[in-house]
């Protein structure tokens, strides 16, 4: 009897491992190494033109720019296929912060979180650019403490 109950013991410890390991629970995890790279590049920039494609080097086609309290509709319609992880971004918008998100043949392939503070992109005319078109010039503002806002070329 014993045996027969550390046998079933060890079969559910052993399936809720399993069921730990192989979980489809999605999580949000934003390029934090692009977003230092991209703020770098910002912060040393004032009246200048930044191009994200010189400043990126993994394969991109196109950038879409989601602001403050876009819906995950919006975001997925911009990007033009339903992202598994809109919902979790819509969560995460907010005055403070944009998405940016990066696709190669209509597929995203880098995200991040980037707070208005080190570069403020809700300046932008437009919602997507391509690769050859993401070319941004910075201004510094010195209201509230330095504050770089991110236009149209």
């Amino acid at each position: 009897m014993i045996s027969r109950l550390k046998n079933i013991f060890f079969v559910m410890l052993l399936f809720a491992f399993v069921s730990c390991e192989n979980g489809t629970e999605l999580e949000l995890k934003s390029d934090k190494a692009l977003l230092n790279k991209i703020s770098a590049v910002i912060k040393t920039s004032d009246g200048k033109d930044i191009s994200l494609k010189e400043i990126t080097d993994f394969e991109w086609d196109k950038v879409c720019i989601c602001k403050a309290y876009e819906l995950p509709d919006t975001i997925n319609a911009r990007i033009g296929y339903d992202w598994e992880l809109s919902k979790l971004a819509y969560n995460r918008l907010g005055d403070d912060v944009t998405l940016l998100i990066f696709t190669k043949n209509g597929r995203v392939v880098k995200y991040l979180f980037f707070p208005c503070r080190r570069g403020n992109f809700s300046g932008l005319t437009k919602t997507c650019y391509r690769k050859v078109d993401a070319v941004f010039k910075v201004i510094k503002s010195e209201a509230e403490g330095a504050w770089y806002e991110i236009e149209d070329r």
